[in-house]
């Protein structure tokens, strides 16, 4: 996915971390989230997004190469910013969150 332009990247950030939730999510429904925030047309908008930007941060390899959870989560926030620096800190740690949670 391509660098998102300055104006966008705080609305895309925060809707990331609706996207992401919280962790475990036994139920959450990221979409719903989306939807609730900033109204079915934008979430429609901002969805593809979304997806695109979680299965990028899922593509680190830092779960084949970490030691523990926490390089996991840092290795796979480094491979991001490389790519994505306009993305909030917020977002990444959620993002961290959730992949590390995916795959401990």
């Amino acid at each position: 996915m391509e660098k998102i332009n300055r104006s966008d990247a705080d609305l895309v950030s925060e809707a990331l971390v609706l996207w992401v939730g919280p962790i475990p999510s036994a139920g959450y429904d990221g979409e719903a989230a989306l939807v609730k925030r900033f109204g079915a047309q934008e979430a429609a908008k901002l969805l593809p997004n979304v997806r695109a930007l979680e299965k990028e941060f899922f593509s680190s390899d830092a779960r084949h190469v970490a030691a523990n959870l926490e390089e996991m989560g840092d290795r796979a926030i480094a491979d991001f910013r490389r790519v994505h620096p306009e993305i909030s800190d917020e977002a990444l740690n959620a993002l961290a969150n959730h992949y590390a949670f995916a795959f401990k």
